[in-house]
């Protein structure tokens, strides 16, 4: 339950220009690790929050290892 209420909080916090609060609360998603219920969402929109505060550097470590969300990535930068 707890996961459930972060990932919809934290995206609520990215939708309301709350980036570095977004981020705190993906960090511990991706933290709890690749097994979980939100890790890929997690991933995905820490990747987001990420790119918004212009760290393409931690977007790209992120999203290297899961090639679906890397292609994404690639295709909303052009």
């Amino acid at each position: 339950v707890e996961e459930n209420y972060l990932i919809y909080k934290a995206i609520c916090l990215l939708e309301t220009e709350q980036t570095e609060d977004a981020i705190t609360l993906l960090e511990k998603l991706v933290a709890n690790g690749e097994g979980t219920e939100y890790y890929q969402q997690a991933c995905w929109y820490l990747a987001l929050a990420y790119l918004h505060e212009h760290e393409e550097d931690k977007v790209l470590r992120l999203l290297e290892y899961n090639s679906d969300y890397y292609m994404k990535f690639l295709l909303i930068q052009k």
